[in-house]
């Protein structure tokens, strides 16, 4: 068996990966002639998405250019490879897996990137958990980097960056406090620029004022804080190829200004008025 590549793709070491599932992301196998396999990725989200292919080691013995690591561009359907079995083989005979995530695993992070305070101007909020201060739940990769906002229910939200609208989950009721709330609330993803997501986590039900595809500028109203407390959850990720081979998203660090370009002075539950 050969492998010719259809398009330009990245690569890195040879290492197994899990089979993904994923309603706006496919990677899947066509036969061609002469015994060709050929390889296709969709994907159907406005933002670029990264993932990570192989094929198994059952009747086709993969080259050492698998597995693939590639990005593909937003609503883009690419031709990644195709396999040439070598006529010992059905076609397509291929054990395919991958992982994948929204974002661009490539692109480097604009980590000094000045986000606005995300609510309206006029508001009042305080702080009660962040990256340098205090913690309690965000442990995990994807929160440690997080910020939490108290801050009242109703108040308008807005884009801290400007972006396109990814993904929205918004279920029109009410998520009871408890210690999975974060984890079910209802939310807005904004892809940026540099390939960087911003997720607006725990907002009002039925509040939401964007849809997948919006392009929002900073300052721009998404929807409104829920009642979940402490109110707001926002964190910036990052899509990553893990040493494992898989592609996972993580948190990133980020500061906050206000429009005025100051730098807020984060304070364990110290009120301030976004200006």
């Amino acid at each position: 068996m050969k492998t010719i590549l259809a398009v330009p793709v990245l690569f890195f070491g040879l290492i197994s990966v899990c089979q993904a599932e994923d309603a706006v992301f496919e990677i899947y196998q066509t036969p061609g002639s002469n015994g060709e396999c050929h390889i296709t990725a969709e994907n159907k989200t406005a933002g670029p998405y990264t993932a990570s292919v192989n094929v198994g080691r059952g009747r086709f013995q993969p080259g050492q250019k698998w597995p693939l690591h590639i990005v593909l561009p937003p609503v883009s359907t690419v031709a990644i490879a195709r396999v040439v079995a070598d006529g010992r083989v059905t076609p397509c005979d291929v054990d395919l897996t991958y992982t994948s995530s929204i974002g661009d695993a490539v692109a480097i992070p604009k980590y000094l990137y000045h986000y606005v305070v995300p609510f309206a101007t006029g508001s009042r909020a305080s702080i009660t958990q962040w990256a340098s201060g205090y913690q309690t739940t965000h442990q995990g990769a994807l929160t440690r980097n997080a910020v939490d906002f108290n801050i009242r229910r109703g108040t308008p939200v807005v884009a801290a960056r400007a972006g396109v609208v990814v993904e929205v989950r918004d279920r029109l009721y009410p998520i009871d406090r408890n210690r999975r709330a974060g984890a079910e609330a209802d939310f807005v993803s904004i892809v940026h620029d540099d390939g960087t997501i911003a997720q607006y986590s725990r907002m009002e039900p039925g509040k939401v004022t964007v849809a997948v595809g919006d392009r929002v500028e900073v300052g721009d109203v998404i929807g409104k804080a829920g009642r979940v407390s402490p109110g707001l959850h926002l964190d910036i990720r990052h899509a990553v190829f893990k040493r494992n081979g898989k592609v996972t998203q993580e948190s990133i660090p980020f500061f906050l200004h206000s429009r005025a370009g100051d730098r807020l002075r984060l304070r364990f539950k110290k009120p301030f008025i976004i200006n």
